[in-house]
């Protein structure tokens, strides 16, 4: 446990005591905001200090209850406890106070005595703090000074106030937590802390947050980890190649030397899975967010897996732990939330430098030829380094002969090391033990090297200890890659390609096996590991036919495509021109999202290119609109970007793709072709959201425009073509200007192309309007002005006022069709800023009201504009309809113009909400008609399936009442479209008999139940919302209508219906007078779960209603002893995984409960613990503690046992989320307090449970702790 005791305080020397003081002291100010720099201390106890050893010098204020208590506070700190005379000694020596001690009496600051070795009682301690105060009692100033004295047991307080100094403490008292450390040297810990980073130009740091496509310097990328790492819940991840520098970076996060802002060295825990920590990473984190503290956690050699559980208990909106993780691989499958840092290697200058550094008699000569042979890898660089003896000359060898003296270094020369060291090293990891039977990985290597297993275990202990294995308990990988790569090329070349696949792939563990694949995938310049990759993807290979393959052959795939490109976009190309069922290259292929990636890999390469996205776009156009999650438009969108894209492709190849598909004649490619263009113009706020690598290739972000020139010959072909769809495709135009505009800010802002800009304006005035350009040219000059040289900006107003549209149409385009998100655009300067936003869109819809009106008179534009209105949403569409009562045509006349337009408008394209405009003021001038208008629309031609729509506009009267009752029964219109006379007050004008007859006959229609209860919810809600009067007769109705609702399969998911139905029974069926039908309802409700129509643990918000309105009923009904003993209704049905974690029984009192207990006590008591969670979660201290409730039915049972049984399934849940061995210690800690339980029989089920819940915490926590080694302590 992560825990400190007054004990460990009093084994610390006076020297580390005194240091553990002054770095608490900083804790303090690190974690009030405030610089330490005023934190002194130094010197030895018994020296001649002045009376402090630690001084706290501050202007800054602060929280004063905490243990530093002033912004001015002395501490004196002294190993043995001091006496009140040795205080008074201490205090005023030869009877003078120390100068010290006065002057922090004068400025109102602290003196406090800590002593290290002393546990002091209360009265003691009183003691000695009166005879502190005693001793100051003569000073002027002696009210303004405070004094304290902290023994061993506050200095633990302190420490356990900042976990971080717990494991300080363990580490200098001798008692260190296994594999956890506190802030030290990580990465070379022979080596003291003051050892400086040596900064090097060739490194560099890459991440989502890095827009340079040449990534970050070494001090840039210091400063954004450490800023990424101030963010709440942060969870920040750090790759690179095994030996490039990643621990030593992190290191330098902390030191004051380097950068801006460090972190603060007191709040870092630090492991090394390889160390084999205990406690576990993951339950160590869990200890750290029960102490509620900002802590940071440090994991090396992280496995993804771990990273994303360590990321998930980081991000609990209760943890203050941020988390940064270091590995050598990088997944695209970890949290979203997780920011992702590559580190790319040092150059040889660096590693030249490391070298001669930490071996001092080697050349200059000799460090190049090491720096060189290691390539940017530190590690192999320093192993190398440390073969090379004093005087020895390395310019006579070779590299070779270099490369093997890693496997001598020093010792004696042994082939057989260095043959075990290339079998293991054909694999990316391997499982070391030896007693697995079949799946003994071992075993296997054994045979291809024919090295008897034996010595290969005894080679691989020799390797590890010359540091070029490295080992997470029983899974082993040679590393770094840089001689992990060259040693598997090496045994490639000794051993028969078919003796190596036949192994492989008929004996091989498929975990192994996909293991060789991995390695291979780094070998792309090795003729055997080119050979193997195209027999597997050959038509009779182990990857022949990819339409038929699975998780284990698609990560083969995934692994061996670097090694030759050109053959697996083949096998691709091949798979998917036999597919005749098109499942291959679909959205829907299990594997769609591997595939896609892939393929954007391969993209990479111009040669490849066309080809590539050929097949994404085929990809793509099988995927669902608005697909968000792995959507593979996202994806192919990104190889369209300036920057950050991924592929190399140039312009032209780019926008031949992006021609074909706007100029195919199907309207998904169109719109396929237009998403690419957009991609294309994007011009800002890019993130490389993808993976990069490939194998061992070498591959940066893609290209990128290095000039302005550059930039220029990117976006005018661009531009050009975007103009040329204007003149030749008048159906896309809409689209593309809308694609332009919104493009413009990055285009004029950062792409800073304003005369292409002015062009394609001018262009399109010539064509027609460009109101999208207007509104994006002027939030371009509101936003961004600030930033602008002033010709710049004098360009943009001209622009802004060329683009602004003067004919009405265009303003009519302009105010009325323009998308909300827009609307702002379009407010009036308000200087002042006076206006609110509710009235600034008042001033839009009177506009639009306006223009409804003056346009309606005019035929030519009115008939122009209408195709647009009927088919486009906009702002002010309604209110436009609103507006056109108001002109000098008849109504009538209107209307028909309206109908006969609409048919010219596609049934999918169509927009009715310039109908509902025009009716809702229609209905206002002339009632009569709106009416009569109505009455043919309900029966008869284009506008009868939206009639429910067209009356919610109009007050409903009875011949509105009518009308909706003769529309329900034609049943023109989909039923779910009555669901509007629920809304908002439509219904109000509506009886409350009539609205039920409707309800009742919308029930009766094909999936209208769910309707009618969301009409008749809507309408109680309102009525209670406004304090309206809900008579008996809605009551007994309503009432009436849910007790005869059928529950179905259906019913299972639909969360509003649970909610309205909940709602309803809370309106209608409270009080006892309404028990009786409340009964009625909670039968059928049981009945349908008896029934299998719905799954017990669903409908939680209605079981609460029941349990809070009528716990009798609920009681009655749900705790049967029917129900519990054929186990349809369980705990699970009242503590659910809904919207709600509250169980309904917590709505029922206790009184009611124990009443009701007591009618069949020998029945109820244990139906009533079996339903009952025994305990209670406190989540800040990750403890359990008994449930009141079931304290008193476990005293008021007449048989403990029977009760005692019940709560057995509690504390051992067939299913749980999260850690089981968590769960049962925590209950196991409930059991052992009931020990000493009164009753003996209490008392020895007690005794008995704990030992059976024990032995099951050591088998779980065996069973957790192998299921934790291959997820999270492997190497893949």
């Amino acid at each position: 446990m992560l825990e400190i005791r007054p004990k460990d305080i009093s084994e610390l020397d006076d020297k580390d005591l005194r240091t553990l003081v002054g770095l608490l002291c900083e804790a303090q100010m690190h974690s009030q905001g405030i610089s330490p720099a005023g934190v002194t201390w130094g010197g030895h106890q018994n020296s001649k200090d002045g009376g402090i050893d630690v001084r706290v010098d501050l202007t800054a204020p602060f929280d004063s209850d905490d243990f530093v208590p002033r912004n001015q506070t002395g501490i004196q700190v002294k190993e043995s406890d001091l006496a009140p005379a040795a205080i008074r000694n201490e205090m005023q020596p030869n009877g003078q106070i120390r100068p010290a001690i006065i002057e922090l009496a004068k400025l109102g600051g602290a003196y406090i005595i800590v002593i290290g070795k002393s546990f002091t009682s209360d009265k003691f301690l009183k003691r000695r703090k009166r005879t502190m105060r005693e001793v100051i009692s003569g000073l002027e100033e002696a009210g303004q000074l405070k004094v304290d004295y902290y023994d061993a047991g506050r200095i633990a307080s302190w420490v356990r106030t900042y976990p971080a100094m717990i494991l300080w403490v363990r580490w200098k008292i001798g008692k260190p937590i296994q594999g956890w450390y506190p802030y030290q040297n990580w990465a070379n810990p022979k080596e003291s802390l003051d050892e400086p980073y040596l900064l090097d130009e060739g490194i560099r740091l890459y991440g989502a947050k890095v827009t340079n496509p040449s990534g970050l310097s070494v001090i840039d990328g210091i400063n954004t980890l450490r800023y990424s790492l101030r963010v709440s819940q942060a969870s920040v991840r750090l790759v690179g190649l095994s030996g490039v520098g990643k621990t030593r970076l992190v290191q330098a996060l902390f030191d004051v030397r380097i950068g801006q802002q460090p972190l603060e060295k007191s709040q870092v825990c630090y492991t090394d899975v390889g160390y084999e920590p205990i406690p576990s990473p993951v339950q160590f984190v869990q200890q750290l967010v029960a102490f509620n503290k900002p802590i940071l956690l440090i994991v090396d050699n992280c496995s993804p897996g771990l990273h994303r559980t360590l990321a998930k208990i980081c991000s609990n909106s209760s943890s203050m732990v941020r988390l940064l993780t270091i590995e050598y691989d990088v997944r695209d499958d970890l949290p979203e939330d997780t920011d992702v840092f590559h580190l790319e290697p040092a150059s040889d200058n660096l590693i030249e430098k490391l070298i001669r550094k930490r071996q001092k008699h080697i050349s200059q000569v000799d460090a190049k030829t090491i720096a060189k042979l290691a390539g940017g890898n530190a590690r192999l660089a320093i192993v190398l380094a440390k073969t090379v003896k004093i005087g020895e000359n390395l310019s006579s060898l070779r590299d070779e002969q270099l490369f093997e003296r890693l496997f001598i270094q020093r010792k004696k020369s042994s082939d057989s090391l260095l043959k075990s060291a290339e079998v293991c090293a054909l694999v990316y990891s391997f499982n070391s033990q030896m007693e697995l039977g079949e799946n003994n990985e071992l075993s296997l290597l054994s045979g291809l090297s024919d090295i008897p297993l034996s010595s290969l275990y005894r080679d691989i202990k020799e390797i590890e200890d010359r540091h070029l294995i490295q080992s997470r308990r029983y899974w082993k990988a040679v590393l770094p890659h840089a001689l992990a790569n060259k040693l598997a090329q090496s045994a490639l070349r000794k051993i028969p390609l078919d003796r190596l696949l036949s192994a492989f792939e008929a004996k091989a563990p498929e975990r192994l096996l996909q293991s060789f694949s991995r390695r291979l995938g780094y070998l792309h310049e090795s003729e055997e590991a080119i050979s193997i990759a195209k027999r597997w993807l050959a038509p009779d290979g182990l990857l022949g036919n990819l339409s038929q393959i699975d998780r284990l052959k698609i990560n083969i795939l995934h692994n061996i495509t670097p090694i030759c490109p050109e053959v697996a976009l083949f096998a691709i190309e091949r798979t998917a021109k036999d597919d005749d069922s098109n499942q291959f290259l679909s959205h829907d292929n299990l594997y769609a999202k591997e595939i896609s990636h892939l393929l954007r890999a391969l993209a990479y390469d111009p040669t490849h290119f066309k080809r590539a996205v050929t097949l994404l776009c085929k990809m793509t156009l099988t995927e669902r609109r608005k697909e968000d999650r792995d959507s593979i438009r996202h994806l192919i969108n990104s190889l369209f970007y300036i920057k950050l894209s991924g592929t190399h492709a140039t312009i032209e190849q780019r926008l031949v793709i992006i021609k074909q598909f706007i100029n195919a004649n199907d309207d998904e490619q169109q719109d396929l072709g237009l998403s690419l263009l957009d991609s294309a113009l994007k011009a800002a706020n890019f993130r490389p959201h993808y993976e990069f690598t490939f194998g061992a290739r070498s591959r940066n972000y893609g290209a990128y425009p290095k000039t302005q020139e550059e930039v220029l010959t990117w976006y005018k072909p661009l531009l050009d073509f975007a103009l040329k769809i204007l003149r030749d495709k008048p159906k896309l135009a809409a689209k593309v200007k809308m694609i332009v505009a919104e493009n413009f800010s990055g285009l004029w802002n950062y792409a800073k192309i304003p005369d292409q800009l002015e062009n394609v304006a001018k262009e399109i005035l010539t064509i027609g309007h460009w109101n999208e350009g207007w509104v994006a040219a002027r939030n371009t000059l509101r936003i961004g002005s600030k930033n602008m040289p002033d010709e710049v900006v004098t360009r943009l107003q001209r622009l802004v006022s060329d683009l602004k549209p003067s004919r009405l149409i265009d303003q009519a385009r302009l105010y009325v069709l323009t998308p909300n998100h827009h609307l702002y655009a379009l407010f009036k300067e308000d200087e002042d800023n006076s206006k609110k936003t509710i009235e600034k869109h008042d001033e839009i819809k009177a506009i639009c009201r306006g223009l409804g009106g003056e346009i309606a008179d005019k035929t030519e534009i009115f008939l122009e504009l209408l195709p647009e209105l009927l088919s486009q949403k906009g702002t002010g569409v309604f209110e436009f309809g609103q507006g056109m009562i108001n002109s000098n045509r008849s109504p009538v006349e209107l209307w028909k113009i309206l109908v006969e337009q609409l048919k010219d408008i596609a049934p999918d394209k169509r927009n009715y909400e310039l109908f509902g405009g025009f009716l809702n003021a229609l209905s206002r001038a002339d009632k009569s008609l709106a009416e009569d208008i109505l009455d043919k629309v309900v029966e008869y031609g284009i506008l009868a399936p939206v009639y429910p729509y067209l009356q919610a506009q109009v007050e409903i009267n009875e011949r509105g009442v009518a009308r909706l009752i003769h529309s329900i029964e034609l049943g023109i219109s989909h039923i779910g479209r009555y669901s509007i006379l629920g809304n908002g007050k439509i219904h109000y004008p509506i009886d409350d008999a009539a609205f039920l007859n409707l309800v009742e006959l919308v029930a009766t229609k094909p999936d209208g139940y769910a309707v009618a209860i969301d009409m008749l919810h809507m309408r109680l809600y309102s009525y209670k919302n406004d304090k309206k009067e809900i008579n008996d007769e809605l009551i007994r109705r309503s009432q009436i209508f849910v007790i005869n609702f059928q529950f179905s399969e259906k019913s299972n998911h639909s969360h509003s219906l649970d909610y309205h139905l909940a709602e309803i029974f809370g309106v209608c069926f409270q009080g006892s007078k309404w028990q009786p039908q409340a009964k009625q309802f909670a039968a059928n409700f049981i009945a349908a779960i008896k029934s299998f129509l719905i799954f017990p643990g669903n409908f939680p918000h209605l079981k609460k209603a029941i349990a809070t309105y009528h716990p009798q009923v609920f009681l009655e009904t749900f705790l049967t002893e029917d129900l519990t003993n054929h186990g349809i209704i369980d705990r699970d049905f009242f503590n659910d995984s809904g919207a709600n974690t509250v169980s309904p029984i917590d709505f029922i009192p206790e009184k009611i409960f124990l009443s009701w207990c007591k009618t069949d006590p020998e029945k109820r008591y244990p139906i009533l613990a079996s339903f009952i969670l025994p305990y209670t979660a406190d989540r800040e201290k990750e403890t359990y503690h008994w449930n009141p409730l079931a304290m008193k039915v476990l005293e008021q049972a007449p048989n403990p046992i029977a009760i005692l049984r019940a709560f057995e399934s509690a504390f051992q849940p067939s299913f749980w989320s999260g850690s089981y061995v968590a769960h049962l210690e925590k209950g196991l800690a409930l059991i052992e307090g009931l020990k000493s339980h009164k009753n003996l029989k209490i008392a020895q089920w007690a005794d008995e449970y704990f030992s059976i819940l024990f032995d099951e915490i050591q088998k779980r926590r065996e069973r957790e702790d192998t299921k934790q080694s291959y997820w999270f302590q492997s190497f893949e």
